[in-house]
């Protein structure tokens, strides 16, 4: 099993000895896991607004990129709202990890939850600053081409931006605390090591060769 590099350290090697009596070795997660401190409501309410959040954002995203407006035609618009396309993919998958990842949650989880979304949530924000100064600055050139599709053209820039600023506001407060492993009932691969018998860590198997 490939683990990436960031990760490593939270896997540990023990060896178990198979049904056919020889001693193999497995594979299972001794890092910190996470919890939420919300019943189930709350955390309900979490998920809402983590979807919520998404759906505008990806909405208008592709309503921007697909309007015909003459806005559209220029690159220093077009091109920050095209980089999008990748902080939207990740938070996308942070907010399908907060819907159907259950604690507790393994580091590699809560990392992609919180923290990638929160980072995505940020470049969100930047793509849409840039093409809401370049659009700015087209009106002030071209305001004689302004038409009732541009104004729905700038609301789709300016409620976005507006949008992803109160995200990382609000993601901001979402808290989250360690939890004990040994405590926890749904630990990796369901392994507890003081619990196994016949097995013993990689280490002690050495030393006791």
């Amino acid at each position: 099993m490939i683990f990436k590099d960031k990760y490593l350290q939270d896997y540990k090697v023990k060896k178990v000895k198979g049904a056919d009596g020889k001693t193999v070795d497995e594979v299972y997660y001794a890092g910190p896991l996470y919890d939420y401190p919300y019943d189930d409501k709350a955390k309900l309410r979490w998920q809402q607004m983590y979807f919520r959040l998404n759906l505008m954002l990806v909405a208008c995203w592709i309503a921007a990129l697909a309007i015909n407006v003459a806005e559209t035609s220029y690159a220093f618009i077009v091109i920050p709202l095209a980089c999008c396309v990748l902080p939207l993919y990740y938070f996308t998958l942070s907010v399908m990890r907060f819907v159907f990842n259950k604690p507790p949650l393994k580091r590699e989880q809560h990392d992609k939850i919180e923290k990638r979304s929160k980072k995505a949530l940020i470049a969100v924000a930047v793509c849409y600053a840039v093409a809401f100064i370049a659009l700015i600055v087209y009106y002030a050139t071209e305001m004689e081409s302004f038409t009732g599709m541009s104004f729905a053209f700038f609301l789709l820039i300016a409620v976005p931006l507006i949008m992803s600023g109160l995200g990382i506001y609000r993601i901001s407060a979402l808290k989250s605390f360690e939890i004990d492993p040994k405590k926890s009932a749904g630990t990796s691969d369901g392994h507890d090591e003081a619990d196994d018998s016949g097995v013993m860590d990689d280490d002690a198997g050495k030393s006791a060769e």
